[in-house]
């Protein structure tokens, strides 16, 4: 039998933050999923209340996504209130509304782009790191 001894770390314990940030970027390329299917529970919700059809594609990646609403009821969109958070009760139906109001989804792309940033940021990781508890090897791998 044999012991082996393993250092963990808490985050502003590590010497070398930059290597738990890394191994997290390199690994764990979902972080914002969960903000995905959001917009695309506002989207697909708006398209029930007021009818006619979507096609869409979206992704953190503002350059391959978009959004088209077509042969849906206009009084009907223009009678929500954006404040209400009418669809879903999260704040992409407020965007959504107002993005296909303008006719003009570049908003939300714009939006989503900067929330995956900040996400994998230092502060944003840092966060999440902290909130959720998480411990480190030397390495930088999630213990």
């Amino acid at each position: 039998m044999r012991t082996i001894e393993t250092k963990i770390y808490k985050l502003h314990e590590h010497p070398d933050k930059e290597l738990c940030f890394d191994w997290i970027r390199n690994n764990w390329v979902d972080l914002g999923d969960y903000l995905i299917n959001e917009v695309i529970s506002s989207i697909k919700t708006l398209n029930d209340h007021i009818g006619g059809s979507i096609d869409w594609s979206i992704g953190f990646y503002s350059q391959s996504c978009f959004v088209r609403f077509t042969d849906y009821d206009v009084d009907l969109l223009n009678d929500l209130n954006v404040d209400e958070l009418p669809l879903t009760g999260c704040i992409y139906d407020a965007i959504v509304i107002e993005c296909l109001k303008d006719n003009n989804f570049r908003k939300l792309f714009i939006y989503l782009d900067d929330e995956h940033d900040y996400l994998y940021s230092e502060t944003g990781l840092t966060e999440m790191i902290e909130c959720n508890d998480y411990e480190f090897l030397e390495s930088g791998e999630v213990y």
